[in-house]
């Protein structure tokens, strides 16, 4: 994206006013959420590719997964990818995440 989506503090992260803008963006729209941009609606009969999330492990189950969970009810499916800040930005730059 570009954009920080967090800003490190003492006492851990807190999102920018990006981030709030993008979960704003992702909660209004949810059946968009699980899929990537340019691959169109799934057929009835496929579902969505997930959206693949990563980030630390902390920001992951203190911040993320909290506040995605309630698409998972809606039918946006996630995979989570746990890891270091130097290989979670290679994996970013690499198109290998979506978020």
């Amino acid at each position: 994206m570009g954009r920080e989506l967090f800003e490190r503090r003492p006492r851990g992260v807190v999102p920018t006013s990006v981030a709030h803008q993008l979960a704003a963006q992702v909660s209004a729209a949810p059946g968009r959420a699980g899929r990537r941009s340019g691959s169109g609606c799934p057929r009835p009969d496929q579902s969505p590719e997930p959206a693949h999330v990563a980030g630390s492990a902390e920001l992951l189950c203190t911040r993320l997964l909290p506040a995605l969970a309630p698409l998972t009810g809606e039918g946006v499916r996630l995979r989570v990818s746990p890891g270091l800040t130097g290989d979670l930005l290679d994996g970013l730059r690499g198109g290998r995440f979506d978020w």
